[in-house]
């Protein structure tokens, strides 16, 4: 499992899903309208990845496929003629394309564990594609029409917006923008459906209300209540907006306002019962898609050196920027150090923390690499947190007394939060204060 938290827990804090989008590359058309999809809702707060987002020269493709897919709540099939024929039984004998290889893939996983898989693939066809695209093992299950030529003007206006909000990450705009963006998302024709879907949100029908209002009646306009059955809103074909009105907003109970408030303000994407190997699925995908800097602070960080400490050097190489801050092995003094302290703490054997420390320093120094690509300083206070941060995305954990710091609780914020901001100007406090290697 992606996540390590309960699904109680989850659903306490709403964390907005994975998805990765699978798709065929047929046309640019085709290729644009994918992104559009993607980037809709991703505006939305869905964790929505592609290929045409994450993947550079330096990406190993099927690495990040794999990835992609064991870390995805959902998979979006988008589908097309292209990936009806690449995904066919004879094309999937040639694995050699991605679609033929992630048929292949969602046929075992039909196969081993038919009732989570279908539940986990939801077919997408865009505009006015035909539903006999859809591959065969998945006809059985419902899938989703967005339109987007029905409404080419809105559709180019929030290609627009989101354009422009890929170009203000954090800034006051981007909260002007997404609140411009996300009511016009939801008016394309089948968004709001395939948004209540990967959200788990029921569907909202409003009941509508005279201008002029009667005794019971509602004063504020038109009032909402849950569909009684979700799925069946989610028909074969979308009838269109103007036969069925829909919300154009989720409800926004307390409830709902808390959990806006840790994802908008507090930028929290999520939190799992530990760190260290129960995250590597989630700091490998970032590390293969790094593009500007990598931030790490911590004790000895061992995880961090023995299962991609091979990896900094070659990012280092890239023109990424890695810093790494290590306690000081000698604070506050060699006689009696927070390290040595640290170590029974976790039952260790003393010394570990400064064997680490050691060997961290030794895999930079056999490195020899330019020290404003890779650089790694002690610092000397008593550590409080762990800090992981690849680009936008960081993790951050306390270190619990007795308890391991693998096993500590660790939360995901993004850059534009509250969290994100004051979690880096600690690490930039404590850098400034830190000492070059010896």
């Amino acid at each position: 499992m992606r996540k390590l938290a309960t699904r109680a827990f989850r659903d306490t804090l709403t964390t907005m899903p994975r998805v990765f989008v699978s798709y065929s590359q047929d046309s640019e058309q085709h290729n644009r309208s994918v992104l559009l999809l993607t980037q809709s809702l991703r505006a939305l707060g869905v964790e929505a990845r592609i290929d045409a987002l994450f993947i550079h020269e330096a990406t190993e493709l099927w690495r990040w496929m794999q990835l992609e897919r064991d870390c995805a709540d959902f998979i979006l099939v988008v589908c097309s003629q292209g990936y009806f024929d690449k995904s066919s039984p004879d094309a999937q004998l040639d694995r050699g394309t991605g679609v033929g290889w992630e048929a292949a893939e969602m046929m075992r996983e039909l196969y081993e564990a038919p009732a989570s898989a279908r539940a986990k693939y939801i077919p997408v066809l865009l505009d006015d594609t035909s539903q006999e695209t859809i591959p065969a093992v998945l006809r059985v299950a419902l899938h989703y029409r967005v339109e987007f030529h029905t409404a080419p003007a809105q559709s180019l206006t929030v290609s627009r917006l989101l354009e422009e909000l890929s170009e203000q990450p954090g800034s006051t705009a981007m909260r002007r923008i997404t609140a411009e963006v996300q009511p016009l998302i939801l008016e394309l024709p089948g968004m709001e459906t395939l948004w209540r879907k990967v959200t788990n949100s029921p569907p909202v029908l409003p009941v509508p209300v005279l201008e002029s209002p009667s005794r019971g009646s509602s004063a504020f306009g038109t009032q909402s209540r849950p569909h009684p059955n979700p799925e069946e809103r989610a028909s074969a074909v979308l009838p269109s907006p103007e036969s069925v009105p829909v919300s154009r907003a989720p409800p926004r109970s307390t409830h709902t306002l808390a959990s806006q408030a840790l994802t908008e303000d507090f930028g929290v994407r999520d939190i799992f019962l530990g760190r260290g190997s129960r995250l590597a699925s989630e700091y490998a995908v970032r590390l293969e898609n790094a593009k500007e800097s990598i931030d790490l602070l911590g004790m000895g960080e061992r995880y961090a050196r023995t299962s991609f400490g091979s990896s900094l050097v070659p990012l280092s190489r890239r023109g990424i920027r890695i810093r790494v801050l290590l306690l000081d092995p000698g604070f506050p003094s060699g006689a009696v150090s927070v390290a040595d302290l640290r170590d029974t703490e976790e039952g260790d054997p003393g010394g570990s923390i400064r064997s680490d420390i050691h060997d961290f320093e030794a895999l930079v120094r056999e490195a020899a690499v330019d020290i404003h690509y890779l650089d790694v300083r002690l610092y000397a206070a008593l550590p409080t947190v762990s800090i992981t941060r690849i680009d936008d995305d960081l993790f951050w954990g306390p270190y619990l007394f007795g308890e391991r710091s693998r096993d500590s609780p660790t939360t995901l914020v993004r850059r534009g939060g509250l969290l994100f901001d004051q979690m880096q100007r600690h690490y930039e406090e404590l850098w400034n204060l830190s000492n070059a290697l010896r």
